[in-house]
């Protein structure tokens, strides 16, 4: 894949992705196994968390509760945090640009893939047939 940019459009697509800052936090974490655990525990998490409330279903709790634990993780974890300097500066604007909720739906929808059919996904299954998924 390849960085692409729509003229007149904000939205830069970065493998996949929709920025260099997702993509690459996404690629760290899916890079060794201690990166692939964190993302497992990280969903167990947020899936036995208490009840959702009254406004969001189960599933949108266990989205926005996972999106805002790997979003402190990832602040967390950051060696520049509690400096004062030019790259701590750019390391903060660079973590803010990060689409965590992305990455939530991508970790998501990798441990529960049954879940995506193609009439979920806007496809008809004919479609599916064809190119040999279904």
């Amino acid at each position: 894949m390849y960085n692409k940019i729509k003229e007149g459009d904000e939205m830069t697509n970065y493998n996949g992705w929709s920025n260099y800052e997702t993509w690459a936090v996404k690629l760290w974490l899916d890079n060794d196994e201690a990166g692939q655990a964190l993302q497992q525990e990280l969903l167990e998490q947020a899936q036995n968390d208490p009840d959702p409330s009254e406004v969001w279903t189960k599933e949108e709790a266990v989205r926005f509760t996972l999106t805002n634990l790997l979003r402190e993780w990832v602040k967390e974890n950051n060696p520049l945090a509690e400096t004062a300097s030019l790259y701590s500066d750019l390391m903060g604007w660079a973590i803010e640009e990060v689409s965590f909720i992305e990455i939530a739906d991508n970790i998501i929808s990798d441990a529960e893939p049954e879940k995506w059919t193609a009439e979920e996904l806007g496809y008809s299954k004919q479609l599916f047939h064809f190119h040999g998924v279904m």
